[in-house]
């Protein structure tokens, strides 16, 4: 899968208490790439991450689908 930026990045300076940022959605991805802090990630209009939420260790990096939730047709036919 070939990467191809699109818009800006943001980079967030995280502490002990929650960041947020705000963004317009220009991919169907999001790239998290925590440097050198572990962080949790929490997507919506008023997320706010705890440490129940998505998890990346610091030093790696996640991407997360940002598209519609996508799900094939199961039928019982029983």
């Amino acid at each position: 899968m070939a990467h191809q930026p699109v818009g800006d990045s943001q980079t967030l300076t995280t502490g002990t208490g929650s960041t947020r940022v705000q963004f317009t959605v220009q991919s169907d991805t999001l790239r998290v790439v925590p440097i050198s802090q572990n962080v949790h990630v929490a997507i919506g209009t008023t997320a706010s991450a705890t440490t129940s939420d998505y998890f990346v260790p610091a030093g790696t990096s996640a991407t997360l689908s940002l598209g519609r939730v996508s799900s094939m047709d199961v039928s019982d036919e029983s």
